[in-house]
């Protein structure tokens, strides 16, 4: 590694030298904001005749071995792109702005701008300029420098930024000599690594861990490049990770890789540590070359560009998909995402599929109006698949498989019943509900042909959200009661179209109106005489006939829903607030790993040996740590006197005379000592 200070024109005015942007880099991205800055630096330092320099930063750089020789010398790119592209476009718009200049000064800065900073003199046509960008920047670029304004992408940064600096130098108060004696005192400290000796991924790490501003998306993409050749670079990412960042945008990408990782790996990475996990699956599933790895992710961003967009194919999916889309329940994409692969393989048919993400979607909405916890879902939707296909006949028998699994779930996890559906929708507060729209427009056009855009309507109040004198002496003594009660109530809410033109308009004439509108929600309230507390129930309920066909509780095999292997799959983990008195537990799983025991002893002693086993160091200190003392004895010691002690190992007892709770609690607390999650441990109970 080689590293010293140098002025930057320096730095890039190297005889037959070129820096390339590899395919590992974000494309350019500095903003007017940025390039505005970086040029009143340049005037500042020009007018201060006691500053001698700026520092613009540390350029970090490997030779490119498939093209570097003695009389030429191409440089990889790092760290550093975005200051060093937008000095060069900096430069350019110096060297245009002196095309007008006639005098010999001029003449001679333009020629130097050119044949120094700009473009190598002598190169060919392939090496000619001192930049290579990005692939989609590259085009840009090209055409910029060849002054090709014709066909150039005016929306590219680096043509609005080129832009911004032709105009900023028109409107500054100092000469282009002042400016380019400014940009002259601009110095960088450059890092050189060593091809073979240095690891530019771990000091790109580095870098980006004290400042460099990289999305997770960013840090995976040169994970997989950054240490491959430059060729091999080129055609993974033009074969593979382009085309994802085309179909997905790169600011959906890291999304699509935490759900991809929850997907494949059945547990759900922290968002600020995806690149993290990302690494850990490459290199556990080392046996699969890279460009596998890569082929997959494309295959699944494929699908999962469904659930952000609306461009799946198929009328019937494309309608399904929509529902499950404006519900944003993300946490299920994982799952949805398996399930549509299952259908492109053909082991389950378009009507499994759409019958499935229906399910889901019934699952998903009956909890948001009952208001059920939906941190709960990111443990259901995580483990699916997996209780799905633990089943040797799920390929015969999918939907029904999960019909049973979601409606064995308990607790928090629970499937709303009917019951608990209709008392909810009945009382709740509908008009602040987050999904109102959502639901208005499924009872709308719930068996309809044709289907209503309810983007293009408003949700009204029948009985208005103001009570003027004729509504109050309409609703009678308990004016106020009833207005409190049900203004936000379903049955008082509807679509319109004549929002503005209703007000607090009296009913006769606003059901004149809404019968206008031609909507099944209003075809009922030209027959009904008044308004009131009685008729605003009465609607509800008819609603609701129409909500449990629009969300209809499905039907299950007896059969699989009363079987004990399907009783048994119920698992909890630690998160879960739950009385397991008098159940017993039938095993649990921990670092992926799974182990059958037949009591709360027993899980006890198996959890403690496999942490021992972990860490014995941590296990050791719980001898002398107060929160094992217990309320009689200790409850870990390196004494036996315990009530029903087991040895975990030589000087070390742990107490087991617990009931269920306790057992559950100090299981907890052990896995809190070793940092470990709530979610390192399931278990199943009877």
């Amino acid at each position: 590694m080689e590293a010293r200070q140098i002025g930057l024109l320096g730095l890039l005015s190297g005889e037959d030298r070129r820096f390339i942007i590899p395919v590992f880099q974000r494309n350019y991205d500095w903003k007017d904001e940025q390039c505005i800055q970086l040029f009143k630096d340049i005037e500042n330092v020009e007018i201060d005749e006691e500053r001698k320099s700026h520092f613009l930063g540390t350029i970090v750089y490997i030779s490119n071995s498939e093209v570097d020789m003695i009389d030429f010398h191409e440089y990889v790119l790092i760290d550093g792109q975005q200051r060093i592209t937008t000095t060069i476009l900096l430069l350019k718009a110096l060297h245009d702005t002196l095309q007008e200049k006639e005098d010999k000064e001029c003449i001679n800065l333009r020629n130097r701008i050119y044949d120094f900073y700009l473009t190598n003199r002598y190169a060919d046509e392939v090496h000619k300029f001192r930049l290579k960008p990005m692939i989609d920047d590259d085009v840009v670029f090209q055409r910029l420098m060849n002054n090709d304004f014709d066909f150039i992408d005016k929306t590219s940064r680096i043509y609005k930024n080129y832009i911004l600096f032709i105009e900023l130098i028109n409107n500054s108060q100092m000469s282009v000599m002042e400016i380019f004696e400014g940009i002259k005192k601009l110095i960088v400290v450059y890092i050189g690594l060593k091809r073979g000796e240095d690891d530019p991924q771990l000091i790109f790490e580095s870098l980006n861990s004290t400042g460099l501003s990289l999305s997770e998306a960013d840090l995976i993409r040169n994970y997989i490049l950054m240490e491959r050749e430059p060729l091999e670079q080129e055609e993974l990412y033009k074969k593979y990770w382009y085309k994802i960042e085309k179909i997905l945008s790169n600011e959906n990408i890291s999304d699509f890789i935490r759900d991809y990782l929850t997907m494949k790996q059945n547990d759900i990475p922290n968002k600020n540590n995806i690149y993290v996990e990302f690494k850990k699956y490459v290199r556990k599933n080392s046996y699969q070359n890279i460009e596998l790895i890569l082929e997959d992710i494309l295959y699944y961003s494929k699908i999962y560009v469904r659930f952000l967009n609306d461009i799946e194919v198929d009328k019937d999916i494309k309608e399904v998909i929509k529902d499950i889309r404006d519900l944003k329940v993300t946490v299920s994409y994982p799952f949805l995402m398996e399930v549509y692969s299952d259908y492109e393989q053909g082991i389950i048919s378009k009507e499994v599929l759409i019958n499935t993400y229906k399910l889901i979607e019934t699952y998903v909405f009956r909890r948001l109006i009952c208001d059920s916890p939906t941190n709960s879902l990111n443990k259901v939707f995580k483990n699916l698949a997996k209780e799905l296909k633990e089943n040797k006949d799920y390929k015969n028998r999918y939907y029904d498989y999960l019909v049973s699994i979601l409606l064995n779930k308990k607790y928090s996890a629970a499937f709303p019943l009917d019951s608990e559906f209709k008392h909810e929708f009945l009382t709740r507060n509908m008009y602040k509900f987050k999904h109102s729209r959502y639901l208005l427009e499924h009872l709308e056009n719930e068996n309809n042909k044709e289907k209503v855009d309810v983007n293009i309507l408003s949700i009204e109040h029948i009985m208005p959200q103001k009570l003027d004198a004729k509504w109050t002496l309409k609703l009678g003594n308990n004016a106020q009661s009833i207005h409190g009660k049900y203004l936000h109530n379903i049955g008082n809410l509807t679509l319109t179209g004549y929002n503005s033109n209703l007000s607090n308009k009296s009913f006769e004439d606003k059901k004149i109106i809404l019968e206008k509108s031609r909507l099944k929600l209003n075809e009922n309230l030209s027959s009904t005489e008044s308004w009131n507390e009685e008729e605003i129930e009465k609607r509800a309920n008819e609603l609701f006939k129409t909500a449990i066909k629009c969300w209809k509780m499905p039907k299950a095999d007896e059969k699989l829903i009363n079987n004990a292997e399907f009783i048994e799959k119920e698992f909890f983990d630690l998160s879960d607030e739950i009385d397991v008195t008098g159940r017993k537990p039938i095993a649990f799983e921990i670092l992926g790993q799974k182990h059958t025991v037949n009591s709360w002893k027993n899980f006890m002693y198996e959890a403690s040996k496999i942490l021992y086993n972990l860490e014995e160091r941590i296990f050791k200190t719980f001898v002398y740590d107060n929160d094992f003392s217990g309320r009689k004895s200790r409850i870990i010691s390196s004494r036996k006197d315990m009530r029903e002690p087991v040895q975990i190992n030589d000087g070390i007892f742990m107490e087991t005379n617990l009931n269920a709770n306790s057992v559950l609690n100090y299981v907890k607390l052990m896995m809190e000592k070793y940092e470990m999650s709530d979610e390192d441990m399931r278990f199943w109970i009877k």
